[in-house]
């Protein structure tokens, strides 16, 4: 294909993902700033009224607390992020392969057990913060209880990430680089997550005010729907948005710069000789971190069908609400966003620039639902749509972390399939065993990730749904706790996360450690790093420009990075 072809066809890709990024993300965005400078005038739906900052002037101050307890949340899984999780990887790593999976496989049910509403609600009905705190108290509650229940999910997120970034290490065996930026990148989106946080702050904190407990998004949250200061809450959200951009640019920035990909290999790929001493650390560093993993679980673990469904609320709809609406844009925002991977990572449309096209979506890398919750909602509200089945729809038809993964991921593996036709084996076919295939698993797992996070999303449906039949699982829950103490009987819990959906999800993340989590690798450097760039793909030479048949690269004579072909 020549290099005019290759761009067309690489853009074209891209387009889809582009036109979705500027519907979801940029008007949203455009339309928040301009909201946050108007008057909080119901009667004026249109915010016509200009204000200026005063909107700011007036919540800068809870705004930056509220980051502050978010900052806070955060604490225990940076812990994890930089100091837990990569010794566990690299001692299991440095143990040999049984170790190894033995040890990712071991974090499958805490991964898993994502249903952080039922698992909050949990500890609030059992007692375990006692009766309900002080509000001026509720604070510290609410970090012990995210940090213990959230501790086994993070670890094992990591440690699984980490014995990949292992795995791609120098020819010394050396992943260090590698594992250096993962952690930067894990620790970032840990951040993230909790600034947009609104489970806890819902769960275990009923007041709703200004408590040192409340993160932006349950600032948001409340004085948007809570206060009706729409115009306050845009402000917010714009605060919490500006930070959000900077941390997803920082972040695409180091991985464009640093060369990240993501390749597909022999499972033996970077293995290290056994080490007894490693054998025992990584067994004892696992055991540890299930064990508290365990006791922030067992509230829910021990209750999973939960107590019996309210009067009014019927099974299956509220089954439906939670699982179909998340289903229709998973599917679209994941095709869009491999397509778009594909379109940078493999066919290049930039040559060697190509993943500079990234910084069209990384200010929105991180952004999820909360900060634009309140145009979200006076979107629905012209269309007359809340309360209805489109309302429960995540409004994000490209899901941008994805995008950003699947680019690591072909771009890795072009560079493989390059490596390969040079070798002598054709173009054509290969693309489809080099490149395609190899990426459905991970299509697959991003998607039901993606999948499952917004069915566990909260702030979407307790906003723009009301009547019963269009609650989901989780707002049932939050209703049946009550505003203050302890429900009578245990919430419905099985609406959160059914007993068949967590033994599912168990088992196949136990067959994808094994069979393909275990085979990725994550490098780092350029082509012009040296002949290293390549260790892993067969031992095969450095790929040839003009290829075989069916290559991708320019038929000009020389390489995408601009070097004459040899």
């Amino acid at each position: 294909m020549s290099r005019s072809s290759r761009g067309i066809v690489g853009f074209l890709l891209v387009v889809p993902a582009a036109l979705a990024l500027v519907v979801n993300y940029v008007v949203p965005t455009v339309r928040t700033v301009r909201t946050s400078l108007s008057a909080n005038d119901l009667d004026d739906q249109d915010f016509r009224s200009w204000v200026g900052l005063d909107n700011y002037r007036e919540l800068t101050g809870q705004a930056l607390r509220a980051t502050g307890h978010a900052l806070s949340l955060a604490a225990v899984p940076l812990l994890m992020i930089a100091v837990v999780a990569p010794l566990i990887a690299y001692l299991a790593h440095r143990a040999g392969r049984a170790t190894r999976r033995a040890v990712a496989v071991a974090f499958a049910l805490p991964m898993a057990a994502f249903a952080p509403v039922a698992v909050a609600a949990a500890w609030r009905f059992e007692g375990r913060l006692g009766a309900l705190p002080d509000p001026a108290q509720v604070g510290g509650a609410t970090r012990i209880a995210f940090w213990l229940t959230t501790l086994g999910l993070t670890c094992g997120i990591a440690v699984t990430v980490y014995l990949a970034a292992w795995r791609g290490g120098s020819a010394g065996g050396s992943g260090r680089r590698p594992a250096l930026v993962v952690g930067t990148v894990l620790a970032v989106a840990a951040v993230a997550v909790a600034l947009q946080d609104l489970t806890y702050s819902m769960v275990l904190n009923p007041w709703g005010v200004d408590n040192g407990a409340m993160t932006p998004a349950g600032t948001i949250f409340g004085t948007g729907f809570r206060l009706m200061d729409l115009a306050g809450a845009c402000a917010v959200s714009t605060l919490l948005l500006v930070v959000l951009a900077a941390l997803g640019t920082v972040v695409t920035v180091l991985l464009i710069c640093t060369g990240t990909r993501i390749e597909f290999g022999s499972g033996a790929l970077g293995r290290a000789g056994r080490s007894a001493l490693a054998v025992v650390g990584a067994v004892a560093g696992t055991l540890a971190v299930l064990a508290a993993a365990g006791y922030g679980l067992w509230p829910w673990l021990s209750n999973l069908g939960g107590g019996p469904v309210p009067e009014g609320i019927s099974t299956g709809t509220a089954l439906v609400n939670t699982w179909l609406p998340p289903l229709v844009s998973t599917v679209v925002g994941i095709v869009l966003a491999a397509l778009a991977g594909f379109g940078i990572g493999a066919v290049r449309p930039l040559g060697r620039h190509s993943e500079w096209l990234l910084l069209l979506f990384a200010p929105w890398l991180f952004v999820g639902l909360a900060p634009f919750i309140v145009e979200h909602y006076t979107a629905l509200s012209e269309l007359d749509a809340v309360g209805t089945f489109v309302a429960l729809v995540p409004p994000f038809f490209v899901v941008i972390p994805a995008l950003v993964v699947l680019t690591l991921f072909f771009r890795g593996q072009e560079r493989v399939w390059r490596a390969r036709v040079a070798a002598g084996e054709r173009g054509g076919p290969l693309v489809l065993r080099v490149v395609l295939l190899p990426a459905l698993p991970l299509v697959a797992l991003l998607g039901v990730i993606t999948w499952v996070v917004n069915a566990q999303s909260l702030i979407g449906p307790l906003a723009l749904t009301y009547r019963p039949e269009e609650l989901t699982g989780p707002v049932v829950v939050l209703r049946q706790l009550g505003g203050f103490g302890a429900a009578a009987e245990p919430p419905a819990f099985g609406l959160v996360l059914p007993v068949v959906v967590l033994v599912v999800l168990v088992i196949g993340l136990v067959v994808l450690q094994l069979s393909y989590l275990d085979r990725l690798a994550v490098r780092t450097g350029h082509d012009h790093d040296g002949a290293d760039a390549h260790r892993g793909t067969g031992g095969y030479p450095a790929p040839s420009p003009t290829g075989a048949s069916g290559s991708w690269a320019p038929a000009s004579g020389r390489s995408e990075e601009g070097r004459p072909s040899r």
